[in-house]
C-alpha cells in the first residue's frame, strides 16, 4: 500500500507541514510505502490530503482529508461537497464531528482521531490548593498529604497552601 500525503503549503513553514512530515515518518515506520508533495498522485493507493481548505473535490484515487475546524457556513458546505468525493474527512475531534453531522453532513464518511502532542510544549502543573491550619489532634488529617505525593507526579502538581502549622507536613 502506498499513502500519498498532500500537503499544500511548504512543508517547512508551518504545522501542516510538521503534521503532514510527522505522518509519513510514521507511516513508514509502520512499513507502509509513504511520500509527500503539493499534488495528488493518480497511482497512490490514498491520497491524504493535509486539510481539506485546499483539496479540490477532485477525485484521485482513494480520497481522505483532514478536518481541523470548522467556523462558519461556508466551510461546511465545501466540506459537504468535498465528502461527495472523498472517502473520509478526518477530523481532530469528536465535536467537529458532531458540528458536521448535525449540519447534515453523512457520518459513515466523518471519523476523527486527536491529533498527537510532540512533548515541545510542557502543560502547567495544576496546582492543588489548601486553605486551613493543621492542628495538634490531627482531626483534618494533614499527613493524608504526604500519601498523596507519594503516588502523583512533581512534574505534574504542586500545592499551595495557606495556613499555620504546616511546616512539619
Amino acid at each position: 500500500m502506498r499513502v500519498h500525503i498532500v500537503c499544500y503549503e511548504d512543508l517547512d513553514s508551518w504545522i501542516l507541514g510538521k503534521f503532514a512530515k510527522k505522518l509519513r515518518d510514521e507511516l513508514i515506520r509502520l512499513g507502509v510505502e509513504a511520500d509527500i508533495s503539493k499534488i495528488p498522485d493518480q497511482t497512490a493507493d490514498i491520497n491524504h490530503h493535509i486539510t481539506y481548505f485546499f483539496y479540490d473535490g477532485k477525485k484521485s484515487s482513494v480520497d481522505t482529508m483532514m478536518i481541523t475546524h470548522i467556523d462558519c457556513i461556508q466551510k461546511t458546505m465545501q466540506i459537504k461537497k468535498q465528502l461527495a468525493v472523498a472517502g473520509m474527512g478526518i477530523c481532530m475531534s469528536r465535536e467537529t464531528v458532531n458540528q458536521l453531522v448535525e449540519a447534515g453532513l453523512p457520518k459513515e464518511k466523518l471519523c476523527f482521531i486527536n491529533p498527537a502532542q510532540d512533548g515541545l510544549i510542557k502543560p502547567r502543573k495544576i496546582i492543588l490548593g489548601i486553605t486551613h491550619k493543621t492542628h495538634h489532634d490531627f482531626r483534618k488529617n494533614p499527613n493524608i498529604l504526604l500519601k498523596i505525593c507519594d503516588s502523583v507526579s512533581p512534574s505534574d502538581f504542586s500545592f499551595k497552601i495557606m495556613g499555620s502549622g504546616w511546616d512539619k507536613i
